[in-house]
């Protein structure tokens, strides 16, 4: 029973949510002043939004959402638009914020997360996500890499290995043995 009780609540929510965002925004306000005005006219609730109803027919708000702004209408707001929203936190995650992570990383790549997160004043999870997914660093050995070499270092890297051929293609018995190998992490 309480789950038949919630699905029909969130089938109401979810059409009602539906319905106000296919309602476009001018029509609303029209709502909204037609509603101001027979707030004004001294109609009941219910009755404002039987009247709504008949005018605008399917497009019309829920009768909850009518009596919200008829309170709204009777105690006085003469605003009939809507508040802004406030919408989704803003992310710290700028341009300016990530050069700043990115040269503190460069300046010393053993720095944690958590030290990162307290140089900046940022918090642990926005910090970790830009070294993550915009830096594309992990860490090994106790330092930041990046999880792919840059254009500019597979350049460097490729000059060495060319200039390496080269000398070995010079002289190959002496050269030969004077290269060491060794796994860099």
């Amino acid at each position: 029973m309480f789950f038949g009780n919630a699905m029909k609540v969130f089938l109401h929510v979810f059409i009602l949510v539906l319905l106000l965002s296919i309602m476009s925004k001018e029509r609303r306000h029209e709502q909204h002043v037609s509603l101001k005005f027979l707030t004004k006219s001294g109609l009941k609730a219910v009755d404002c939004w039987r009247k709504l109803k008949d005018v605008f027919g399917g497009e019309t708000m829920s009768e909850s959402q009518a009596r919200v702004w008829w309170r709204r209408f009777k105690n006085g707001q003469e605003e009939t638009a809507d508040r802004p929203k406030t919408g989704r936190p803003h992310s710290k995650r700028t341009c300016p914020n990530i050069a700043r992570i990115q040269q503190l990383v460069q300046e010393d790549g053993r720095r944690s997360i958590r030290g990162l997160a307290g140089v900046t004043g940022m918090s642990r999870g926005t910090v970790w996500t830009i070294v993550k997914k915009d830096l594309k660093l992990h860490r090994r050995s106790a330092r930041m890499v990046p999880h792919l070499l840059t254009e500019e270092q597979k350049a460097f890297w490729k000059r060495i290995c060319e200039e390496n051929l080269a000398l070995i293609r010079e002289n190959p018995e002496e050269n030969l043995t004077h290269i060491i190998t060794c796994d860099e992490t």
